[in-house]
């Protein structure tokens, strides 16, 4: 595998949402988990998950390095984000898209995208 980023907001229109609108992010801290398959309990990998440019729109960056996808099997991944707000409040976004279809991390021998 290869180094990469992928910056959630612009995949998702610009934020992670509700049907309520953007979530604002603002002093959360987040992890990130892909799975082989959405009812799958074992992680296939941590990502580094940070806020991106706007918390308060909702803007997330996952990354992931060569030495940490080398070894993942070729498939497509489910990708969970949790977020833990200020207060101690716990929640797992599933990344969809303005389809309302899941987002998902395609990995591919040599090649992720």
């Amino acid at each position: 595998g290869d180094d990469w980023t992928a910056d959630i907001g612009n995949a998702i229109t610009g934020v992670i949402s509700t049907t309520s609108g953007a979530v604002d992010l603002t002093g959360c801290t987040l992890a990130a988990q892909m799975r082989a398959d959405t009812e799958d309990v074992s992680v296939a990998l941590e990502l580094a998950a940070s806020l991106g440019d706007d918390p308060t729109a909702g803007e997330v960056v996952l990354e992931a390095e060569r030495a940490d996808t080398a070894d993942l099997d070729p498939c497509t991944y489910d990708v969970d984000i949790e977020v833990t707000f200020p207060g101690g409040e716990h929640l797992t976004y599933r990344p969809v898209d303005t389809d309302g279809n899941r987002i998902k991390i395609l990995v591919e021998a040599d090649v992720t995208r």
